[in-house]
């Protein structure tokens, strides 16, 4: 392999790296916003029940 070659197969080792380390944290996020709005969902559910009652 000439250096180029190693070069450019290190570049793409990162890259691929950082898609997936990308989709692990945007999984993560998601997983996180969507705890969130369940939250506030129950809030507002909560406080809805509260004014009709």
């Amino acid at each position: 392999m000439t250096a180029k070659e190693n070069l450019q197969l290190i570049i793409l080792m990162f890259t691929k790296a950082l898609r997936s380390a990308e989709k692990f944290l945007f999984a993560k996020w998601n997983a996180f916003a969507n705890e969130k709005n369940r939250q506030s969902a129950i809030v507002t559910l909560r406080a809805l029940h509260l004014k009709i009652k």
